[in-house]
């Protein structure tokens, strides 16, 4: 399975997904 790194990290909901996992997992990983 190929994936094209360039037209995911250019993908702006790429970046969304991220920062809302990082939102909901940082204060389970910090409890």
């Amino acid at each position: 399975m190929l994936v094209d790194i360039t037209a995911l990290v250019s993908n702006p909901a790429f970046w969304f997904g991220i920062g809302a996992a990082m939102a909901v997992l940082w204060p389970w990983f910090n409890r």
